[in-house]
């Protein structure tokens, strides 16, 4: 899926790839989306009230949207960034 969030993100970041915004977004406790720009390689992360009371969505072809699936969290001990 490839969309354009208009709302705001608790965390911008730059990573290498999209893989590393995956486990960024995972070890966040209240990350619940994600959207990794291939162009920039920003990677935004949203929370559940982002989500829920701001989330617009529009088409974008250089962005992937993430949301997180339940029990699929990376406890922040574990993160080997």
């Amino acid at each position: 899926m490839f969309v354009n969030m208009t709302c705001f993100p608790f965390l911008s970041a730059i990573t290498i790839n999209i893989h590393k915004c995956q486990i960024v977004c995972l070890g966040a406790t209240s990350c619940y989306a994600a959207t990794y720009d291939h162009l920039t390689f920003l990677c935004e992360l949203y929370s559940d009230d982002t989500l829920y009371y701001n989330a617009n969505m529009s088409t974008d072809s250089y962005s992937t949207s993430m949301i997180v699936m339940t029990g699929t969290r990376i406890p922040l001990s574990k993160l080997q960034i």
